[in-house]
């Protein structure tokens, strides 16, 4: 336990704390292995069972009437804050059983069977199966005996199906809950007392979110190892989601809304790495080069009937970019004052204000003339990399290329608007229209904001692919060698540096910047000289 006590603005505070916690794991396994002939069985059984449970206590009391005795119950009834317990269980049976015929034909089946705290008796079991096939068509007769084909050192053709689940929610949403407010009921002898009224609405049928995945690949040697390729194609369906119906869900409901697993969505995607190993002389290299693309498509949600198109989620990706289109600047006093009656959101337009088009078409500018700009959000759908290291006599050399495509940035805050909260500018934003400099590429400047342009529209929206050089290193070994009565096994002396060149189109931040005010600290460029020896 602690206790700690102090002052706060010339009030008296004390907090007295004590944890006591009880962790048991319990493990218990059966493995089994053997091969008849050419066949090569193996197996697995294992119980797990972990359990953490405890008591936690804080209390905190302001105001004491004298600081002669640190003890809570010195304070009178007000300001004071209590927490207390612990607990989490979870127990599950795991399973697997492989055979293999001929070291040619694979096959493995598994489960797990899991149960969490974390939901109501009868949905606490989740049962989670999956099996895999593989075969390596090169070791069959008629590809070894075809001379044609003795390029290819190795192929495999796999496939598998694996079902998952996920319990890291909030616990007991199964249960009603209540919230206490102090102070904000009736009155009482001229006091507000606490007031207790229900929480969100339970759901006793919560349970665990479920994951499909499915995987086809094949796995390739050619030449001796001079090059492999690996390629898989995978489909992850996601059911389950917990979700809340909030947006279908008219607000007279009267009750905060429970999460429920209905909501689904589905990602496909493939992933592709070549390699390359060789020996030209006295240089040895290899390189590696992989390769990741994956569009998710939510397949259920409660996408409310009245919805604008551009609300609406179902059929669409997550993370798709909606807003306004542009037409350009104006240029003109007389050509802003002749679109759409001379107003966009109840504004007067003005010259160097951006031009909207009207999307549905009823003369007026407003949120209804929004529309989806692109599926493709803030998390990369394309991530692509380029490794190799090469040796040469004594040298050594190194490189990293790491890239992403397929991902927009929608610019936001102080990156669309100069002057913001009174601060400094991007630097790009000072080509911003005057009638001095009408063919610039950024709205006039104004300090704060101005409601027509900061919206979210393609005039905004940034290609936020990049390639980086992310390190490079070059390194050079000295033959064993004594100095005096040391002798020195390895010296090596490098010279290294990080994020060296960057190549985006998106133009005044960082392009791995998480959102788009560019409030990110960026990635460092740095060079670094160094020295390894081992005696």
């Amino acid at each position: 336990g602690t206790k700690t006590s102090g002052g706060e603005g010339g009030k008296t505070t004390l907090t007295e704390s004590f944890n006591q916690t009880y962790s048991t794991f319990l493990n218990l396994g059966l493995n089994y292995q053997r091969t008849i002939g050419k066949h090569d069985f193996s197996g697995l059984l294992v119980y797990e069972q972990n359990q953490s449970s405890g008591d936690s206590f804080s209390g905190t009391k302001r105001d004491f009437p004298i600081n002669s005795k640190d003890e809570l119950f010195v304070s009178g009834s007000l300001n004071q804050s209590l927490t207390s317990k612990i607990n989490d269980a979870r127990k599950g049976f795991i399973g697997r059983l492989g055979y293999i015929l001929d070291t040619k034909y694979l096959f493995e089946a598994s489960f797990r069977a899991d149960a969490s705290y974390i939901f109501p008796k009868n949905k606490r079991w989740g049962f989670f199966p999956a099996v895999s096939a593989g075969w390596r068509i090169s070791e069959e007769n008629f590809f070894r005996g075809n001379s044609s084909l003795d390029f290819i050192s190795n192929v495999k053709l796999r496939a598998s199906f694996a079902q998952v689940g996920n319990d890291k929610v909030d616990p007991y949403q199964w249960q009603d809950s209540y919230v206490l407010t102090s102070n904000s009921g009736p009155y009482y002898n001229n006091t507000a007392q606490s007031l207790i009224y229900y929480g969100v609405f339970p759901n006793s049928n919560i349970t665990w979110e479920t994951a499909n995945n499915y995987n086809v690949g094949i796995d390739a040697d050619f030449w001796n190892g001079k090059l492999g390729v690996e390629v898989d194609y995978f489909i992850k369906d996601t059911r389950n989601i917990l979700w809340s119906r909030v947006r279908s869900v008219p607000g007279t409901f009267g009750r905060s809304l429970p999460n429920e697993n209905y909501a689904s969505m589905i990602n496909k995607g493939f992933e592709i790495s070549l390699t390359h190993n060789n020996k030209v002389e006295k240089v040895n290299y290899n390189l590696r080069f992989t390769a990741s693309y994956a569009k998710d498509r939510v397949t259920k949600i409660d996408d409310p009937a009245n919805a604008m198109d551009y609300e609406k989620q179902i059929d669409r990706p997550l993370g798709f970019v909606y807003g306004y289109k542009s037409l350009g600047l104006f240029q003109s006093k007389e050509e802003a004052e002749s679109w759409m009656g001379g107003q966009q959101f109840g504004i007067n337009s003005m010259a160097g204000d951006i031009k909207y088009e009207d999307i549905d078409q009823n003369g007026i500018i407003d949120s209804r003339d929004q529309t989806v700009l692109s599926d493709n959000g803030n998390m990369p759908r394309l991530m692509f990399g380029l490794s190799g290291d090469a040796t040469w006599n004594n040298f050594d050399f190194g490189f990293l290329l790491q890239g992403a495509a397929a991902r927009n940035i929608m610019l936001s805050s102080r990156a669309r608007v100069t002057f913001s909260g009174g601060g400094n500018s991007y630097l790009y934003l000072k080509d911003a229209w005057s009638p001095n400099n009408t063919s610039a590429e950024y709205p006039q400047m104004w300090v704060g904001t101005r409601a027509i342009n900061d919206r979210n529209s393609d005039f905004w929206l940034r290609n936020a692919a990049y390639l980086r050089l992310k390190t490079i290193t070059l390194g050079y070994t000295l033959p064993k060698f004594s100095i005096r009565n040391w002798d020195i096994n390895h010296l090596r002396v490098y010279i290294s540096g990080q994020n060296i060149l960057t190549w985006s189109p998106l133009e005044g931040f960082d392009p791995e910047a998480g959102s788009g005010t560019g409030a990110y600290y960026p990635q460092q460029k740095s060079f670094s000289i160094g020295l390894n020896v081992n005696f």
